[in-house]
């Protein structure tokens, strides 16, 4: 096993390139420890990798134990969310194989994420608003379309499912009968693959009277 004087650097354990052009690319975080059983998934990663890029650029042929905590705070503080979150995984999983004593890039008490409702713009639309988008869905088209456009608007209005979940549903998950629909999987809005709902669980959502009614009438 590598140990800490063995001297591994920043480009090793992320195991980067840094081409011609500037740009970087890096294995890393392949086969590295994850707490779920699917894994992570693609878009993850790829989170994951953009965050760490200006850290590899930095610092790329840096040893990984050559950082103290007051190094590792001056730095980090003055990036964005994506990035600290990156570096203290990529230092979670240098401390996971022996690189490093300690990760000196956690605990940093910055940047955490808000709720949804708390971020700047945010605003719940009105019963009127509500509405009159549904109106708008159905006019988009003179075909059966917009009702199908409409549709969308109420599962997610009505039900709380996500679009990524809503763009991977089946008609064998919807149960007329038993007024639920099954949320198994979502489609990834980046890569397009269909893989796990958010945080790996599936779950059962209880379908309103108008979504029922809709989905009723529907050609």
């Amino acid at each position: 096993m590598t140990r800490p004087s063995d001297g591994v650097t920043v480009l090793q354990f992320a195991g980067a390139s840094i081409h011609d052009e500037g740009r970087i690319t890096m294995t890393w975080p392949e086969h590295e420890r994850t707490q779920k059983d699917t894994g992570r998934r693609p878009s993850s990663v790829g989170r994951l990798r953009d965050g760490l890029r200006p850290f590899v650029r930095e610092f790329a042929e840096r040893r990984l134990d050559s950082f103290d905590r007051d190094e590792a705070l001056t730095w980090a503080l003055a990036r964005g969310r994506n990035t600290q979150q990156a570096v203290r995984q990529f230092f979670n999983n240098a401390l996971d194989r022996c690189l490093i004593e300690r990760n000196n890039f956690t605990h940093l008490g910055a940047s955490k994420r808000r709720r949804r409702i708390d971020r700047p713009g945010f605003q719940i639309i009105t019963d009127e608003q509500y509405q009159r988008l549904r109106a708008c869905a159905r006019a988009s088209r003179i075909d059966d379309y917009g009702r199908i456009i409409e549709r969308a608007i109420l599962a997610i209005g009505e039900a709380a499912i996500r679009p990524g979940e809503l763009f991977a549903l089946r008609y064998i998950d919807v149960d007329i009968a038993e007024n639920i629909i099954h949320i198994r999987r979502q489609l990834d809005m980046d890569t397009g693959l269909i893989g796990w709902p958010k945080d790996d669980e599936q779950r059962k959502v209880i379908i309103s009277p108008t979504l029922r009614q809709h989905l009723c009438e529907m050609p």
